[in-house]
């Protein structure tokens, strides 16, 4: 029986705040890799397989829209760190300041600030305002925080935001004296040692995550799960610094339980904006910064007519896989310069 010959298949690999996709340009390849199933099986083999480049979704473009598949092959209505991604990449395929595009089932217009890319986004929306707190619990002794809120809002796709209130951030002597190892309380004079406020180690969050992101709350199709830690106060910094990509405001960490790739990644754009809707909501206008779990900070900005959602964006590596219905495999990539 004859075997199709491989599929040479170019692709980009980018970061948005940590969030890893890789970008097909679809209108150069032929109709035998043009199909749903087809395209679904490629997002698993790529994303997931050892000899793929590895990646938290795919990103099949046409012009200037895109449809987006997880890690699993599954589709996604929308992906925020993943549309900043595509308008960097449309900013220098095109030569424009601004750069109008489509993913998933949103459209939205995006620029460059800096080293940030900036999207605006439609307002998200509570689907469950004030979701009991009993639904959250469980939860493990060693998690920090105080559980403060709940609630179920769209983003372009759903998320489940769950709010824990930080206790406050003590400082450490400089030089401690050997009578006394005790950490001095909040209102000492200034010191740069600080204790950082833990965050739960990443086998929790996945515990944790996966059992709320398939809650019957949620059927049929589950949620997303954002963790996210905020100062008692709700104002100011939680220390260490700006993250970046970051701003002035109120600040927060955030860590995500993301549905498709069924983990914690390292950033989520549209989980941001959601976690955003909730420490937002009564206020008329402002923005929040998060720091996620690679080290960068994202921004959602409140505003009118639209949100927006800021953070940086880099691509990668350019590379060519071959697929055929063996698999996929892919020589070294080579670094893109700028």
């Amino acid at each position: 029986m004859h075997r199709p010959e491989p599929v040479a298949i170019p692709y980009t690999k980018w970061s948005g705040a940590g969030n890893t996709f890789l970008f097909v340009e679809s209108v150069s390849l032929g109709p035998e890799v043009q199909d749903r199933a087809v395209i679904a099986a490629l997002a698993r083999q790529l994303c997931r397989d050892p000899a793929g480049p590895g990646a938290d979704g795919l990103f099949w473009i046409r012009g200037s829209e895109a449809s987006v598949y997880n890690a699993d092959g599954s589709t996604a209505a929308f992906c925020g760190n993943g549309a900043r991604c595509l308008v960097a990449h449309l900013l220098a395929r095109t030569g424009e300041k601004r750069v109008a595009a489509r993913v998933g089932d949103i459209a939205l217009e995006g620029w460059r600030e800096g080293e940030r890319i900036a999207i605006t986004l439609p307002a998200p929306r509570f689907l469950a305002r004030e979701l009991p707190l009993a639904l959250i619990g469980p939860l493990p002794p060693e998690w920090p925080g105080t559980l403060a809120r709940a609630a179920w809002i769209e983003a372009g796709v759903p998320h489940l935001c769950v709010q824990f209130w930080d206790p406050p951030l003590r400082s450490l002597p400089s030089s401690p004296s050997p009578a006394s190892s005790s950490p001095l309380p909040a209102s000492s004079s200034p010191s740069p040692h600080l204790l950082s406020q833990a965050l739960p180690p990443e086998r929790l969050l996945i515990e944790v995550g996966g059992r709320l992101r398939r809650h019957g709350r949620f059927e049929p199709a589950g949620t997303n799960v954002d963790f996210v830690w905020t100062p008692a106060h709700a104002q100011g910094s939680l220390g260490g610094g700006v993250p970046r990509g970051g701003g002035p405001g109120l600040r927060g960490r955030l860590r995500t339980y993301e549905r498709g790739v069924e983990g914690i990644t390292r950033a989520c754009g549209s989980g941001a904006v959601a976690a955003g809707a909730l420490l937002l909501e009564e206020q008329a206008c402002g923005s929040v910064v998060f720091t996620v779990a690679s080290g960068d900070g994202l921004e959602v900005e409140k505003a009118e007519p639209a949100w927006i959602l800021r953070g940086p964006a880099d691509p990668l590596e350019r590379g060519v896989f071959r697929a055929d219905a063996g698999g996929a495999a892919r020589p070294p990539p080579s670094p893109l310069r700028d």
